[in-house]
């Protein structure tokens, strides 16, 4: 392997990283601001980005993306924990609206095994396309992903800035 497609394999599995883990927090916004069909169709949007960045040339290359992709995840994650973002979500959408209710945990839990089960099934997909499809969706692959990766980064970022302080909730909790 090229030093060029090892850095592009990490890359990828760093945007599946992001695709996965941000999605489990922005679905939850997306289904408390939109409504759960809404969610739905941004779970199906982002398992199609995680299927086409999995997209590889042998089984070894998508095992690489994918395993890089746990390590990777588990410091997305942590961001996200850090931050208290479901909770600093919420409470920007839902003024002094506290903590988050059992219900509300469950909507979530319900979220993240629908996001679960569509990305292993786009894994799946990535690794049994035939070869012809394969080379086509490689063409763009990396500018699709990196260009979708940006903008949930953004909007991560953007969302984050304008969320209440975490003091500032706990004084109304």
């Amino acid at each position: 392997m090229s030093g060029k497609k090892i850095a592009k394999d990490v890359l990828l599995a760093a945007e599946i990283s992001v695709f996965y883990v941000s999605s489990v927090f922005l679905s939850k916004i997306i289904t408390d601001a939109f409504g759960l069909a809404a969610a739905f169709i941004y779970i199906l949007f982002i398992s199609a980005l995680y299927g086409l960045a999995l997209i590889s040339d042998d089984k070894i290359e998508w095992l690489v993306k994918w395993g890089l992709s746990i390590p990777i995840s588990r410091l997305v994650l942590q961001y996200f924990i850090s931050a208290d973002y479901s909770v600093r979500a919420l409470n920007l959408i839902f003024p002094n609206y506290g903590r988050e209710t059992a219900g509300g945990n469950f909507t979530g839990f319900f979220l993240i095994v629908i996001l679960s089960v569509n990305c292993l099934i786009a894994a799946v997909i990535a690794l049994v396309t035939d070869r012809e499809k394969q080379q086509t969706a490689k063409r763009s692959q990396l500018i699709v992903t990196s260009f979708f990766a940006a903008v949930i980064i953004a909007v991560v970022l953007i969302l984050e800035s304008m969320f209440p302080s975490y003091e500032h909730i706990s004084a109304h909790m």
